[in-house]
């Protein structure tokens, strides 16, 4: 797995890959052992950063409607809806 140039980047790198494990998984496909492995590396560490957050919240729900706020949305645009405590509804 090739890490990104940022931490932002490694961090939707991971997740990412992690998703697309647990889906194919999901449907009943067998994953190399290596892909296996790499699962039950991150996995747990994972999930429990995220359960031991202020606000706990699953990681997959993270990458599915929170991750893209830190990637597509102009710093700029962040900050000021920081600023106004605007939800994500109304910055997009």
């Amino acid at each position: 797995m090739t890490g990104g140039k940022t931490p932002l980047e490694r961090v939707y790198k991971l997740l990412s890959k992690l998703h697309s494990i647990r889906v194919y998984k999901d449907k009943g496909s067998q994953v190399s052992k290596d892909v296996e492995a790499l699962l039950n590396k991150y996995v747990q560490p994972v999930t429990s950063i995220f359960k031991n957050l202020s606000k706990p919240l699953k990681w997959q729900s993270f990458l599915t409607h929170d991750l893209f706020l830190l990637t597509d949305i102009p710093l700029t645009v962040q900050k000021e809806s920081e600023k106004h405590d605007l939800n994500k509804a109304k910055v997009c």
